[in-house]
């Protein structure tokens, strides 16, 4: 008996070691929660994406006056990006994998926000030079933003988890 007792105390100890491992892993544990808190934002990002592509077909079809454009783009585009990055910028992830992932995110939303903004005050002065380098950092925040879910889902998927961006 004195010869298994080496075997059984390494077993206990490898076993030990695995429940350990598989119960404390951080982001296991804050996956979910950070599902969760990711919920109101990515609802909200649907609502800006469609208010932004209704704006801008009225932009394109010049069907609707410019007052009308104005209105629309200040009472609900420039708010619904403005507080999608405060949304954003609330959530803090409690380990450094999602924190940095998340970082990530905040930045695309913020700058999407900034170059909607940038966006609106050169369609208000008619620079179209000004509104198409608005423009192209509107598309720069949006590839940052679809770089991030492919990362994040990446992370995510061994824990059962998966962010849509647009649910």
């Amino acid at each position: 008996m004195a010869s298994r007792t080496p075997v059984l105390t390494l077993l206990i100890a490898v076993l030990a070691a695995l429940g350990v491992a598989c119960s404390g892993d951080p982001v296991a544990a804050d996956a979910a929660a950070y599902q969760d808190a990711m919920a109101p934002a990515l609802a909200t990002n649907v609502e800006l994406a469609q208010e932004f592509l209704e704006v801008a077909a009225q932009v394109k079809k010049g069907d609707v006056d410019a007052d009308a454009i104005h209105r629309r783009w200040k009472g609900s585009v420039l708010p619904l990006a403005d507080d999608l990055h405060e949304q954003a910028q609330a959530i803090h992830p409690a380990t450094p994998e999602l924190a940095g992932l998340h970082a990530q995110l905040v930045d695309a939303w913020g700058d999407r926000a900034e170059a909607y903004r940038s966006m609106h005050s050169s369609y208000a002065k008619a620079d179209a030079d000004s509104f198409q380098d608005a423009f192209d950092k509107n598309v720069e925040a949006k590839l940052a933003e679809e770089d991030y879910f492919n990362k994040v889902n990446r992370l995510l998927e061994p824990y059962g988890y998966h962010l849509d961006q647009f649910p």
